[in-house]
């Protein structure tokens, strides 16, 4: 045989080789039959799952003793369970019979490396031990690349793809933070570097407070800021706790805002009788019932009843005070912000706060050239004179 022959051979018996080690199973999972990635996986035994993408964004999701899930990293922030059920639920689905490769030189290449992934998931369990999930590239829009941490073999899965399972807390909240219906605003004050703004609703028409002569207040000026101030969403929670930095006790602006809320009717109960009755036993014995002095009804007089009768009574209102502190800019340009309502911080986007914390007067006003255009007559419009007839 020619060194030709001999050195072609040699190249073909060294492709079959490493086609061989290439395709051969790992020894983790050699042999492992079809069926669920995470064999025994219950979701209603998960206690804690940690998300991480490949640009070490992170969050850490915790469940309470009340079975409700919560941010720990951030004094416990409610999160939205059904979005953690549906990601449990999605792992539990994944299967084995996609198989795509089974060396780890794969790893990488289809995004399910161990230091190079699209999403790396663990969950905890009730009964100890955790469960280690890479999710990877996608191949087409439904479908994306999986493999068990402690396994070589890289399956294809429909169950679950990395944009469905984010890194990010906000995708696990509820980031509508402070609401109010906006037509029950009463008032609004604002207070910031500006100076104090105090608005206020008659009827159904808005004015600015302490306007001085020559001034006229533009009503649309309130319009887009009540929008803004029924409805606050923030971009993540920040925790019960301030930092000092943020200067809450001396904020950048101060919203102060009254609302007209329904009053609660108190709800009936099997005791409502026996309450009766203890009201009753505590009057003097000479004490009349309120019901038994009450002006007989025009139906008892023999009289028709009116229509007044039929009429429901207005409901019972109350006014609510509510405040808004915005504090001193974050690094990422955000900002931090407490509500009456809430216990906790949170972070609320620039163009969120900088639409209170910019206000000036000016911004509540008519300009004078629009006002003096609008109170002048038009050019050339003829003015009646007095006592002239047709």
């Amino acid at each position: 045989m020619s060194r030709t022959n001999q050195a072609l051979a040699l190249a073909l018996i060294a492709q079959i080789i490493i086609g061989i080690f290439l395709f051969m199973p790992g020894d983790s999972d050699s042999g492992r039959a079809a069926g669920p990635l995470l064999a025994g996986f219950e979701p209603d035994k998960v206690t804690s799952v940690m998300i991480r993408d490949g640009n070490d964004n992170a969050v850490t999701l915790h469940k309470t003793d009340q079975d409700e899930w919560v941010l720990p990293d951030k004094d416990d922030y409610p999160a939205q369970n059904f979005r953690v059920q549906q990601l449990l639920n999605g792992l539990q689905r994944i299967n084995r019979n996609r198989l795509i490769a089974r060396n780890p030189s794969s790893h990488n290449r289809l995004g399910v490396g161990r230091d190079e992934y699209e999403r790396l998931i663990e969950v905890e369990l009730s009964e100890g031990g955790t469960r280690t999930v890479y999710l990877g590239t996608s191949a087409g829009g439904s479908a994306a690349h999986v493999r068990l941490g402690d396994e070589d073999s890289v399956y294809l899965t429909n169950e679950l793809v990395s944009w469905e399972v984010p890194a990010r807390l906000a995708s696990y909240i509820d980031t509508a933070y402070f609401s109010v219906p906006r037509e029950d605003i009463l008032t609004l004050q604002i207070e910031n570097p500006n100076g104090v703004f105090q608005l206020q609703k008659t009827g159904d028409a808005w004015t600015l407070v302490g306007l001085a002569d020559g001034e006229t207040f533009d009503p649309d000026s309130v319009t887009s800021l009540l929008g803004k101030v029924a409805s606050v969403r923030m971009t993540e929670p920040l925790g019960k706790q301030a930092d000092p930095a943020w200067s809450m006790d001396d904020p950048l602006v101060k919203i102060t805002l009254t609302v007209r809320e329904l009053v609660a009717a108190p709800e009936e109960s099997e005791d409502t009788g026996a309450a009766a009755s203890a009201l009753d036993s505590l009057l003097p014995a000479t004490a009349t019932p309120v019901a038994l002095e009450a002006t007989p009804s025009p139906a008892q007089e023999g009289e028709a009843p009116s229509g007044d009768a039929t009429e429901e009574p207005e409901p019972e209102t109350v006014e609510k005070l509510y405040e808004l502190k915005i504090g001193q800019k974050l690094e990422d340009n955000a900002y931090p912000v407490i509500s009456s309502k809430s216990e906790f911080y949170v972070k609320v986007s620039a163009s969120t706060a900088e639409a209170f914390l910019n206000l000036t007067r000016q911004d509540f006003l008519v300009a004078e050239s629009e006002a003096e255009g609008e109170s002048a007559p038009a050019e050339g419009t003829a003015t009646p004179q007095a006592g002239a007839t047709n």
